[in-house]
């Protein structure tokens, strides 16, 4: 990666690791939270102990996460920024990254049980939207790229 610090790679290796395990582990809580806060019937949900690791797991990943985000600003965030690319998905990323923790402090901490449900679903909502986001942001380029090697070959032909 052209113009990046050494070690910048793995840093963000590291990060797409994270959110993946993170999206894995949020599934694994998605059936409980529908069973909690919705009282839906689902076919299947973590046990007590299960779901106890399983958030603990999920919780220190995101600390984690946000750490390696905080690695990332000064590098990644800040060059897309001044080339102009990837602006809208990365700002969407970064705004649901960040909102993410916020939320998931409300599921685990609000008093009122009405507000922890709102929380709840929000916070499952846009854990499920991030991945769609982080994929928009990782074909984006890729995408942009095929697209003008696309019209180049539209174009008249001359022999």
């Amino acid at each position: 990666m052209k113009g990046y610090p050494t070690g910048f790679k793995p840093l963000l290796l590291g990060s797409l690791i994270l959110l993946i395990l993170l999206v894995l582990t949020g599934l694994l809580l998605t059936p409980t939270t529908l069973d909690f806060r919705l009282e839906w019937n689902v076919p299947w949900r973590l046990s007590g102990d299960g779901r106890v690791v399983t958030v603990a797991v999920h919780v220190g990943l995101s600390y984690l996460l946000l750490a390696f985000i905080g690695a990332l600003w000064p590098a990644h965030i800040r060059a897309g920024l001044k080339k102009g690319k990837n602006r809208s998905s990365g700002a969407l990323m970064l705004t649901f990254l960040v909102s993410l923790p916020v939320s998931g402090l409300g599921v685990l901490y609000l008093g009122d049980q009405d507000w922890a449900d709102v929380t709840a679903l929000a916070h499952l909502t846009v854990g499920l939207l991030v991945m769609l986001v982080t994929l928009w942001h990782l074909t984006h380029k890729k995408r942009r790229q095929l697209g003008i090697r696309r019209l180049a070959n539209l174009g008249p032909s001359i022999n």
